[in-house]
């Protein structure tokens, strides 16, 4: 098999936090659907620079998948019902992401504002520590952070500023002034990530037919798959349109008050002007880069699985199946600093040219082993010949990918990470007629043990960071109804799925610190509507086939 495909990249955007102490509070970009982005020929083949040189941005690859897979498989039956199945696979992916993301959407006045008191203040206020400017062992103020003062950073009256369109320019050769009716900016960033990838894996089959309408089954399962992830972060600004633009900012005339407390406890403040004509922003660049990863890893997994469908007699049939499963994770990656470009020195007022990039031969290196098992049984009672009760109950689990060990800055964090564990229960009934078939069933599942890692847009500063964080536990139970049915000698047919789910999960107490921290807090959602994906969210790794069509990861 082989595949050679780009795409226009479209990623879930759940990029807002107005409220830093409740995980749910996440919210997406205003004026974007769940999913979004922008493009623009403005951002493709665009080149950004770096302590090592160019850094190039195909935005035109999108989302590209250059891979090949080659599989081999070989069975053999043999005498007393025996049946032996060995199949092997190797694959390549050269996997890439490129796209400009929205993180925000604000009329020009409010752009402004955050650039000034979040996006450069909170950066602004280290460089003024280190050059004497703000007395040191000062923190500045962020009620999030429990300084107990208000925000960090504040302007002073109304600055005066210039947007421009860097990239549309008059007869003359100067960009032309921003004019878009609408009179909205977009903070975002443009990223390119590669993320180059290989496999192999193997798997071994014995299946035995017993007499009296048994079978059971014995697989081995061995797999290694390496990753490397290079990760480029830009952050722009664009105005909102069809086809948007790059904008530059240029601060004419600016003062920002900076809030912040002694090391007693103290509440200061220290007021700072900027240069006239302060260049914010470069090509549209509010910083060429601003989020740096390159790292390489490798998890081996084994696993077996022993399983059988005995028929205990000629009403009742049981299914049974265990799982287990080791893997071991390896992941190197390099450590980051900021690193001045275009001859600007470091820590200096501008920030767009401040770049976080790796140092070079300095590394953190990482390994974690991680062992779980799932299982299920299954019962199915014959009333008739058309109808049957069923009972199901499984243990499930969901090992992290390696992606998640990636950006862990202490062996700590890695520790964290552990297989999520979903529980489920159902029963229910099922009638199949001639013309027509339907099933009623009741369910009830668990998902425990959720750890994740993400992007988020750190309030305080408006700038992207990586958290590694505990979720709390989703419960959820409810009813679903399946039916389907033809009419004879028409070829018509009709299916109709229908789920009525409560959810509960655990919400987060007023909390001081970002990012939120969740506690023992439940809070129940209803919901009624046709059934794409029942469980949300959930997730497992599953024996039965009856299970694993109804466990989802959202």
């Amino acid at each position: 098999k082989i595949i050679n495909d780009r795409n226009q990249f479209i990623l879930d955007l759940p990029f807002l936090y107005p409220d830093a102490t409740n995980l749910k509070s996440y919210q997406n970009v205003p004026g974007f659907s769940d999913y979004g982005s922008m493009n623009t020929n403005e951002g493709n083949n665009i080149q950004v620079p770096t302590p090592d040189g160019q850094l190039l941005l195909p935005l035109d690859h999108g989302l590209q998948t250059k891979a090949y897979w080659l599989t081999a498989t070989a069975g053999f039956n043999f005498a007393k019902g025996w049946n032996v199945e060995n199949s092997a696979q190797i694959m390549n992916d050269q996997q890439e992401w490129n796209a400009i993301l929205p993180f925000d959407v604000q009329d020009a006045s409010t752009a402004v504002t955050s650039w000034l008191t979040q996006y450069w203040g909170s950066y602004a206020f280290g460089v003024l520590q280190k050059n004497g400017t703000i007395p040191a062992g000062r923190f500045m103020c962020n009620g999030s952070n429990g300084t107990n003062c208000p925000g960090g950073a504040g302007v002073v009256g109304t600055p005066t500023v210039t947007l421009t369109y860097p990239n549309v320019l008059d007869a003359s050769g100067k960009p032309t002034p921003y004019n878009n009716p609408n009179g909205l900016l977009s903070p975002g960033g443009e990223w390119h990530i590669s993320k180059p990838l290989s496999a192999f894996q193997d798997q071994l089959t014995f299946k035995k037919a017993l007499e009296g309408g048994h079978n059971v089954s014995l697989g081995l399962y061995f797999a290694n798959y390496s990753q490397t992830n290079q990760w480029y972060f830009t952050d722009v600004l664009m105005d909102v349109q069809d086809n948007p633009h790059f904008v530059d900012l240029t601060v004419n005339n600016a003062t920002v008050v900076f809030r912040d407390t002694t090391a007693a406890g103290v509440k200061d403040s220290t007021t700072f002007t900027l240069p006239a004509n302060f260049a914010a922003t470069k090509n549209g660049f509010r910083k060429f880069v601003s989020n740096y990863v390159n790292g390489e890893g490798q998890t081996t997994v084994f696993s077996a699985v022993l399983g059988g469908s005995f028929k205990l007699s000629d009403r009742v049939r049981a299914d049974l199946g265990v799982r287990y499963e080791r893997d071991d994770y390896v992941q190197t990656s390099q450590n980051s600093t900021t690193r001045p470009v275009n001859g600007d020195t470091l820590n200096s007022l501008t920030l767009f040219d401040q770049d976080t990039w790796g140092v070079p031969s300095s590394y953190k290196h990482f390994s974690r082993t991680i062992g779980d098992w799932a299982g299920s049984i299954g019962l199915n009672y014959a009333l008739t010949d058309q109808t049957s009760l069923y009972a199901l109950g499984s243990r499930a689990y969901k090992m992290p990918a390696l992606d998640e060990f990636l950006n862990a800055s202490a062996q700590q964090q890695v520790s964290l990470f552990k297989s999520k564990r979903n529980w489920t229960g159902e029963v229910g009934v099922k009638h199949a007629a001639r013309n027509f078939g339907v099933t009623l069933d009741g369910f009830y599942t668990v998902l425990k043990d959720i750890v994740s890692q993400g992007l988020v847009v750190d309030p305080s500063t408006g700038q992207s960071i990586w958290i590694v964080q505990s979720s709390p536990e989703v419960r959820s139970y409810g009813l679903e109804f399946e039916g389907s049915g033809h009419l004879p000698n028409s070829g018509f047919s009709a299916v109709t799925n229908w789920t009525w789910l409560r959810a509960e999960w655990q919400t987060v107490a007023v909390s001081t610190s970002y990012p939120p921290t969740a506690i023992s807090t439940w809070e129940p959602n209803t919901s009624s509507r046709p059934a794409a994906s029942r469980f949300a969210p959930t997730c497992g790794t599953c024996i039965s086939r009856r299970v694993s069509r109804r466990v989802t990861l959202v």
